[in-house]
């Protein structure tokens, strides 16, 4: 993100956070074209490239107005198009499988070093999550998510039974999910058998 970009996005939080309407006009102006691009490499019309990307847009004016905008609002606005996007292929009945590891990787990929910073605080901030949760919880998530462990192994493991393990997982899930939201960050499910890096990234993609 060049200099000039990045002053745009000083000068559209400092009007998220006033709650000034303009902003989103420069949203619209700066991102609208780029986030439909984006849509559309997962769905098959522009209408619905245009339906995500503008849902995502009051999403993200109803979740931030009033409040401070931290890192990249491009990185922020291009994930969030691609979690929408996949989930109107689900719920389409078009969508089965979508390798979550590829499709970071292409977004990745056209992220500046801006972006990545702004990744790696969110990085940080799921972190902490996890790290406040009950270490019942911390544990099980450890062995299924970062392990790439079956709910079977980790019951064998820590010596609780395979309901207890489903337990765990689905409220440790649910909380790291709520304290995020609670945050106003985008988040969906923990995908099973990742690697750790890519595990906290595709939170923001397997829903």
């Amino acid at each position: 993100m060049d200099a000039t970009a990045r002053d745009k996005e000083v000068r559209i939080a400092a009007q998220l956070k006033a709650g000034d309407p303009a902003c989103m006009k420069a949203v619209f102006d700066n991102y609208h074209h780029g986030l439909c691009m984006r849509a559309m490499r997962y769905l098959s019309s522009w209408e619905d490239a245009r339906d995500v990307v503008q849902g995502v847009l009051v999403s993200f004016w109803k979740n931030w107005c009033g409040r401070e905008f931290h890192g990249s609002m491009q990185a922020y606005l291009s994930v969030a198009v691609v979690k929408a996007s996949l989930k109107v292929l689900r719920d389409s009945g078009k969508f089965r499988f979508v390798a979550m590891e590829r499709q970071l990787a292409e977004v990745m990929s056209e992220l500046d070093d801006a972006d990545a910073e702004f990744v790696e605080r969110l990085r940080e901030r799921v972190a902490a999550c996890v790290a406040a949760l009950p270490e019942s919880q911390r544990n099980v998530l450890a062995g299924i998510v970062f392990g790439g462990k079956a709910y079977k192994e980790v019951a064998a493991e820590l010596g609780i039974s395979l309901n207890t393990v489903k337990t765990h997982y689905a409220r440790a899930l649910r909380a790291v999910r709520e304290q995020m939201d609670a945050d106003g960050v985008l988040l969906p499910s923990l995908k099973k058998n990742s690697s750790p890096d890519a595990t906290v990234l595709l939170l923001f993609f397997a829903g």
